[in-house]
């Protein structure tokens, strides 16, 4: 967990070890706050938020409101873990945590 100077995360990670029909797999999402370079708009964010899923860059969400990368990786998180059960209800297999 990295913190800047004003107190937000800049860095956020979610983990998720789970199993379905006996295969384990695992979800890591990071999500990462930079400084935006070039001059800003009024009232632009400082920060810009980048997001992996497994090592792919995820860009399904805007994250240029992320404010918080520990709640933008849990929201991301937590929104494919469903998913992936409603998946897995879909063809009948089974999930595991």
């Amino acid at each position: 967990m990295i913190k800047n100077e004003l107190g937000f995360q800049i860095k956020g990670t979610y983990k998720l070890n789970y199993t379905i029909d006996k295969k384990p797999n695992e979800l890591i999402v990071e999500v990462e706050l930079k400084l935006i370079t070039g001059l800003l708009k009024e009232k632009q964010n400082l920060y810009e938020g980048f997001a992996t899923v497994n090592g792919i860059p995820y860009t399904t969400e805007n994250l240029k409101y992320c404010v918080n990368a520990k709640l933008c990786a849990d929201s991301i998180g937590k929104k494919i873990k469903k998913e992936i059960i409603q998946k897995c209800k879909e063809e009948k297999k089974v999930f595991r945590l």
